[in-house]
């Protein structure tokens, strides 16, 4: 387990792919949310999973390919409050993402240790995860319906996952 009080380091750079939607989908036994970018993972040559979990057990997986942030899976939930207006910031650009953690190993799966929160809109089609205890100063697009906040010291603050499709047994 990596010990990473200070964040996860993430490098804004060019887009690897286009910017395209990620199609969230939710497994109806589990109540795990996962979604991710077919064209960079399919081409990719490494991947690996950076695993964040906390104290309470909240576990949320962010997939990378040859770095490159390319997905994401809320396995077990954080706390979690609804936001009724909850809208997500202005985008300041549209890049890719690059974890060097992800580059720096040759483990398939690190383990990270940081604090987990969660915002929802009362219909869950914004989610806005916020990882660590940093404010973020920066939003980009790395996808059409996920953007990630970064602090000012360019470590991983945030997560939003926009226009996530209801859960299907709480749809009726």
């Amino acid at each position: 387990m990596v010990d990473m009080r200070i964040g996860v380091e993430a490098q804004v750079k060019p887009c690897p792919t286009d910017l395209a939607a990620i199609p969230f989908q939710w497994d109806l036994e589990t109540e795990i949310l996962a979604g991710s970018l077919d064209a960079l993972v399919s081409s990719a040559t490494s991947h690996c999973t950076v695993e964040l979990e906390d104290l309470l057990g909240a576990v949320v997986s962010l997939d990378a390919a040859d770095g490159y942030l390319c997905g994401i899976e809320i396995v077990v939930w954080p706390k979690s409050d609804i936001v009724p207006d909850i809208r997500a910031p202005d985008v300041t650009q549209h890049a890719g993402l690059f974890l060097p953690i992800a580059t720096d190993t040759e483990l398939p799966i690190l383990e990270v240790d940081t604090s987990l929160e969660c915002e929802l809109a009362p219909d869950e089609s914004v989610i806005h995860l916020i990882i660590g205890k940093t404010e973020p100063v920066q939003t980009i697009a790395i996808a059409k319906n996920f953007l990630v906040d970064l602090d000012a010291s360019r470590t991983l603050a945030g997560a939003w996952l926009l226009n996530v499709p209801p859960f299907a047994s709480r749809e009726a």
